[in-house]
């Protein structure tokens, strides 16, 4: 049978209504070919993961100032590429308890050039993102902190950490990248 009378066929069917006294009808199956099979390599180009946790532990903070970055301890730039929001968080722990409170500071800069400059030259942390946690005898051994979720607008950033007491702490930061 051609495919042109199949084709007029079903079009006689479809045109009128079938009743239940017209019986069994006749059905047209057409099979499509296989799937095609892929068979050699297969390379997929950018980001496939939806989040991503970068840590840094125990790291030991010595003294330093959000102001004096040339004190204060990089832990490195952080890849945020194709992600659009992050968490931060610091823990650690302290061996004697501060007279008065201090913090242990976190300190995201965008990797760019003028934002560097701005910090490295001024000490000003220009579309930085920071996450303090508060040193203070009454959380003695252990500090901690959370940001809020932030949205990311650039695809990379350095991270550095600070501490405005007189000793060194020992700190571990958390950061978690989604989508």
């Amino acid at each position: 049978m051609s495919p042109h009378i199949i084709g007029i066929a079903l079009l006689a069917l479809a045109a009128r209504p079938a009743t239940a006294g017209d019986g069994p009808q006749e059905v047209v199956v057409v099979n499509f070919p296989e799937t095609q099979a892929v068979t050699g390599k297969v390379r997929v180009e950018g980001r496939l993961e939806a989040a991503r946790f970068v840590s840094f532990e125990s790291v030991t903070v010595p003294p330093s100032s959000p102001d004096n970055p040339a004190r204060m301890i990089s832990l490195g730039v952080i890849d945020a590429t194709g992600f659009r929001a992050l968490v931060a968080s610091v823990t650690g722990s302290f061996a004697a308890r501060p007279e008065a409170a201090k913090t242990l500071g976190l300190l995201l800069v965008p990797d760019e050039e003028p934002f560097l400059q701005a910090l490295l030259d001024k000490g000003k942390a220009l579309l930085s993102q920071r996450v303090d946690a508060r040193l203070a005898a009454e959380s003695a051994p252990f500090f901690s902190a959370s940001a809020e979720p932030f949205d990311l607008a650039f695809p990379r950033y350095r991270a550095f950490l600070f501490n405005t007491w007189d000793r060194s702490v020992e700190a571990s930061v958390y950061l978690y990248l989604t989508d």
